[in-house]
């Protein structure tokens, strides 16, 4: 069963190792189905409901619990239930608890990162321990003086690995799903946007025809919802500066004054959740109106909408062509928040060569959970940081590369004859799969080059997005596309800077 569960937990750790996905703390019996799933694979419903394995599973989930997710004073019956099946040593719940928010900081970082009271993260750590060399049989000196070597702290380190693993696995995002004129959009998973249609946008003949400069908006609906907005663009609309008018008064349905310090970037310090999001950019004649605004996060308004309205401006600032431009807001039946905005635009006199644009844009703010009916919302438990070893743990700088910890960890328990030969053949495949990957993608950006140079009339250029996945039949393959496009826009991003720059 060790075997099994390492096979299966470094699998699914390497999995995601590549992708950016934000994990929410959840519900424990979410948790412990999952960790179950993680650990025992198809087997999980026998040691859970099997009379002859649920007290070893119960001891495992109760340490895994303490371990990983006790504050607030809570979790006195899972001591309880450690002591009287003999696991030794058990500390008094005052000696290991922490305040909710402090939480993260004590168990969702590295297994080896240390706490602001090392103490407090070592006493868990070893509950942890002790309880798994009980289940599992670690032997004796395991169970007195196991240390970071040995193969019972090992497998505790994967254990919480794999409740962080499982936060990302329970997070449901259907609160983001919606279907919009019979397009499906799926929940959010971490990526700000989902391109449509390969970013071609629907604009009709007509409306390509028809390039007299206008903006149209739709007017309130029943509920004081803003609906689509539509301009026709050009240099003129970007070449006029007027005074933004004030906002303060108007108040968008939904719309609420929370603030987010440390998880809000508002740029201006006040790091308010929501802001009265234009549909139309002022930037582009927009109005400060309700018809023009709905409540949109800071990260939609400011993160994505504003790369798109950025990408535009710079285009009509230097071209005299035209651009279609459309914000459709989604709404989920009579939820007054969008569940994001469909954003389209579409340079005509150029058939969209400079400007095309069809996306889906979420209004999430990521370390927040809202309430799409009526906006209210709260904290959660969030570690979301690009430059992560993992998208799930916070990395702490002196810290050792995490990805490196835990393949020390699954090394000890694989460094047994047959077992090292397997782990070194694993490792071997998929170092020589990312090589493999990576010589690709230099080849055709060479080849891409060297015809550039003899080319005088067509210049070609290579955008590419890769994720790496081991082939297991958990992995979450829609997440791994997602991430495989979204690498390829950021490099088309790269190129396209690197143009304006020269």
């Amino acid at each position: 069963m060790i075997k099994r569960f390492v096979v299966v937990c470094f699998s699914l750790l390497f999995i995601l190792q590549c992708t950016t996905l934000p994990c929410y703390a959840c519900d424990e019996k979410i948790s412990e189905d999952t960790i179950a799933q993680i650990i025992f694979g198809d087997d999980a419903l026998k040691y859970q409901s099997n009379e002859k394995y649920s007290e070893k599973y119960k001891i495992l989930m109760d340490a895994i619990y303490l371990c990983c997710e006790q504050s607030n004073n809570q979790g006195q019956k899972k001591i309880d239930y450690l002591k009287t099946h003999k696991i030794r040593c058990i500390p008094s719940l005052s000696k290991i608890n922490v305040k909710q928010d402090c939480l993260m900081d004590c168990t969702h970082t590295s297994w080896e990162s240390t706490y602001v009271d090392a103490s407090v993260k070592d006493k868990r750590k070893k509950i942890l321990n002790k309880s798994v060399n009980k289940v599992f049989d670690f032997g004796l000196f395991n169970n007195w003086f196991g240390s970071q070597s040995g193969e019972c702290e090992s497998f505790s380190a994967l254990l919480y690995y794999s409740h962080i693993l499982s936060d990302y696995l329970a997070n449901d995002p259907s609160e983001t799903e919606t279907n919009f004129k019979g397009k499906h959009f799926d929940g959010y998973s971490g990526i700000g946007f989902k391109v449509i249609n390969n970013d071609k946008p629907s604009f009709s003949s007509d409306l390509k025809t028809n390039l007299n400069s206008r903006i149209e908006y739709s007017g309130l609906d029943s509920l004081g919802r803003a609906g689509t907005a539509y301009a026709v663009l050009s240099k003129e609309n970007v070449s006029v500066k007027t005074p933004r008018e004030n906002m303060t008064k108007i108040k968008p349905v939904g719309f609420q004054f929370d603030k987010y310090p440390k998880i809000v970037n508002s740029g201006m310090g006040a790091a308010y959740l929501f802001n009265r999001c234009h549909l139309i950019a002022h930037s582009f004649g927009g109005v400060e109106e309700e018809k023009n605004l709905i409540t949109g996060t800071r990260y939609l308004n400011a993160d994505l909408m504003k790369e798109i309205e950025d990408e535009v401006n710079d285009y009509l600032k230097h071209s005299d062509n035209h651009v279609l431009y459309r914000v459709t807001p989604v709404y989920n039946k009579d939820n007054l928040v969008a569940t994001g905005v469909l954003m389209e635009a579409y340079s005509v006199e150029d058939n969209g060569d400079g400007i095309s644009y069809n996306r889906f844009c979420y209004n999430v703010q990521p370390g927040v959970r809202i309430n799409y009916a009526n906006g209210k919302n709260e904290k959660v438990d969030v570690i979301t940081y690009e430059e992560s070893a993992l998208p799930f743990v916070e990395i702490n700088p002196n810290d050792v590369n995490l990805i490196d910890e835990m393949n020390k960890h699954l090394k000890v328990l694989f460094d047994k004859g047959e077992t090292k030969i397997t782990y070194d053949s694993m490792m071997s495949d998929i170092n020589s799969v990312k090589a493999r990957t990576k010589s690709v993608s230099s080849n055709n950006e060479n080849e891409a080059k060297r015809y550039n140079e003899f080319s005088k009339q067509i210049h070609l250029d290579f955008a590419y997005g890769y994720d790496l996945s081991t082939s297991y039949q958990e992995a979450n393959l829609k997440v791994l596309l997602n991430q495989a496009d979204k690498n390829m826009y950021e490099c088309k991003a790269r190129m396209k800077a690197k143009k304006k720059s020269h």
